[in-house]
This record gives C-alpha cells, sequence and structure tokens, in this order.
C-alpha cells in the first residue's frame, strides 16, 4: 500500500576539458607568433585549466604571466627574450617535446587537448615523434594550427608531415578566418 522506494536521478556534472597549448614563437613563424598568442590568452575563461607554453628549442611556460598581467604586457613578456626563454635560437622541436615530456608530463589527462602551434621547421633536428605521439595517446586529442601553406609540408626542414599521423587533426591557420574555420572544425569533430 505505499512506495517502496523512489527514483532520484544524479544529473552528471559536465566538465570543462582542459588545454594545453605548445606555441612556436620562432624567427619563422614570427608575423603570426603575436595572434596566436593573444587567441592563447582569450582561451583562459573557456576552459577548466589552460597550460600555455612557448618554445624555440627551449619551452617555458607563459600560464603565470597570462593570470598575472593584462593581455599585452604578457604577450610582451612571453616574445621579448629573457623572461621565459631565448626566442632568438634555431627551432627544435623535438627538444621542446622532450622538455615538456621530461617537466609537465602530468599536465595531461584523459580530458586534455594539447594544441601544439608551429610551423614544425626543425632544422633538421630529432622531431621526437615518439613524443608527439604519446601527447596524443594520453591526452584527450593533439591538434595543429600551422601558419605556413600545406604546400610547404614537407619540404626543407618541415617535419609536418611526419607529426600528421601522430595529430588528431592538422589545421592551415595563417588568418583570422583559417582559425575560425579551424575551431569550427575541431568543435564539430567533439
Amino acid at each position: 500500500g505505499g512506495v517502496p522506494f523512489e527514483l532520484v536521478f544524479k544529473q552528471r556534472k559536465k566538465e570543462k576539458p582542459k588545454l594545453v597549448v605548445l606555441c612556436d614563437i620562432s624567427s619563422s613563424v614570427a608575423n603570426v607568433s603575436r595572434f596566436f598568442l593573444q587567441f592563447i590568452f582569450s582561451l583562459q575563461d573557456c576552459f577548466t585549466k589552460v597550460r600555455s607554453f612557448v618554445f624555440v628549442a627551449e619551452l617555458g611556460e607563459v600560464s603565470q604571466l597570462f593570470r598575472d598581467h593584462d593581455i599585452f604586457d604578457a604577450i610582451d613578456l612571453a616574445l621579448d627574450g629573457g623572461e621565459v626563454i631565448n626566442p632568438y635560437t634555431r627551432s627544435n622541436f623535438g627538444m621542446a617535446f622532450h622538455t615538456f615530456w621530461r617537466d609537465f608530463l602530468s599536465a595531461i589527462d584523459n580530458r586534455t587537448t594539447v594544441v601544439v602551434i608551429g610551423d614544425a621547421r626543425n632544422n633538421y633536428n630529432d622531431p621526437r615523434i615518439d613524443i608527439a605521439s604519446e601527447l596524443q595517446r594520453k591526452g584527450r586529442r593533439l591538434i595543429w594550427f600551422n601558419p605556413e601553406h600545406p604546400s610547404q609540408w614537407g619540404t626543407g626542414d618541415s617535419d609536418m608531415l611526419r607529426y600528421a599521423p601522430a595529430s588528431d587533426g592538422v589545421y592551415y591557420v595563417a588568418t583570422l578566418r583559417d582559425l575560425a574555420d579551424a575551431v569550427d572544425k575541431v568543435l564539430a569533430d567533439g
């Protein structure tokens, strides 16, 4: 004559994804580095946690700069040499990936999207595809935004075609329109 139990439905709390961004600030992408860093700075409120790094050969974290300074001061500090890394060296993606793997791999879990922004011009250094593959496996996905036209990928010292299989998406991004299109594709893919 009574109700044996009451049904209660728990609503799962949807957690925002985490983001790790590795941004090349070498001279070969100098014309778009400031633009990409502005983009990264603006992502701070869209994710549970954003960890941002800049690299040429050395890799340095700029997350705290982005929290402590306004957008223009933070970007100037990230780009202007000495504050975070020496930007006046030759690109070495493999060295930057190795440093990230050694010092910051714990920042990645199955909710983390890793975004690499750079042209993959590696000066014929070891690209450390093994580490890029591990970042892809450990994280939710690895996305690459490349400001160099796809016809140049794989030419000369470009390792883009070697990194592509270790990525969940590679997008040509040289303009704001390209960036908007790439973000739309990434969001459409979940």
